[in-house]
Parts: C-alpha cells; sequence; structure tokens
C-alpha cells in the first residue's frame, strides 16, 4: 500500500511546482544538461537527478497513522522542499534519530 501512495505522490502537482521553484537555467551547460536545481538546505546547485523532494513534516508510519500519513505525504507546496540527495539522507536520518 506505501509503495503505491508513494507511486501517486511522483504526480503530485505541488512537487512538481517545488521543483520549478528551484529551477535556473546553467551558466555554464555540461552536454544536455540545461538546467540546475537548488538545494534549501545547503543553497548549493545540482542536476535534477542529484535532487529529491523532501516532505518539511516526516510522513510518518502508514500503519501506526494511515489517515496522517496520506494527509502529510499529499500536502500543499509550502511544506515541500527540494533538496539534494546528500542533504536529504541526513535530514531523515536525524528524523528518524529524534523520533526515538
Amino acid at each position: 500500500m506505501r509503495s503505491g501512495l508513494r507511486a501517486k505522490f511522483t504526480r503530485w502537482p505541488p512537487k512538481y511546482e517545488v521543483i520549478k521553484a528551484a529551477k535556473r537555467e546553467m551558466k555554464v551547460k555540461v552536454g544536455n544538461q540545461k538546467f540546475e536545481y537548488q538545494c534549501a538546505i545547503c543553497e548549493g546547485w545540482f542536476k535534477q537527478k542529484e535532487t529529491e523532494v523532501d516532505h518539511l513534516i516526516a510522513c510518518g508510519n502508514l500503519h501506526l497513522d494511515p489517515a496522517g500519513f496520506i494527509e502529510r505525504l499529499f500536502c500543499s507546496q509550502e511544506h515541500l522542499q527540494l533538496v539534494c540527495k546528500v542533504c536529504h539522507k541526513a535530514k531523515t536520518k536525524a528524523d528518524r534519530e529524534a523520533a526515538k
């Protein structure tokens, strides 16, 4: 069930608005790459495949709070941010440690 919900999130319109807001044209083009995206945490610029959309408030546990999980997963643009994969991994780890 969780993977099905996550698959639906990949097409969630606010997600694309967050990506669009963090986008700029590359100053020096590399190959076919035309755009780069700014991480909301470290403020570095990355290729799109090096970034991920992160929820400011963790979605939580589907099994313990299904309604809350779905509500937080399909949130508005204000509750999402674009981050590089390194920052996303560190933030997720910190969130999990804080939840323990």
